[in-house]
């Protein structure tokens, strides 16, 4: 009876052990995934950040531009602004031109008759 009860404890030990083993893959199994789970955590917050920033480059560069944009307008219409005042100024210079001639039209009229 004895010798029953140490086999049954044997065999017991054994089921014990082998179920010991089988926890333990499970926990190296489970560990694993864990770990390729915070790997991918990392990978996603970096991509993340990566394109936060990208995004930040973006709106960087298109305030940039807009502010460019702007200043080539601001140049655009003061240019615009001194043509307008030159060709008002030749019209007037055209118009002192031909009082000009008007007038010594004039004198040479004058001098002739006289």
């Amino acid at each position: 009876e004895l010798e029953a009860d140490v086999s049954s404890l044997m065999k017991r030990e054994k089921q014990v052990a082998a179920a010991a083993d089988e926890v333990s893959q499970e926990k190296g199994t489970l560990l694993n995934m864990l770990q390729e789970a915070q790997m991918k955590e990392r990978s996603s917050h970096e991509m993340a950040e990566h394109a936060a920033r990208q995004v930040a480059q973006a709106e960087a560069s298109l305030t940039a531009m807009t502010n460019k944009l702007q200043q080539v307008e601001e140049a655009y219409e003061t240019a615009k602004k001194k043509q307008e005042e030159m060709s008002a100024a030749v019209e007037e210079a055209k118009k002192e031109e031909e009082t000009s001639l008007k007038s010594l039209k004039e004198v040479k009229t004058s001098l002739e008759t006289a």
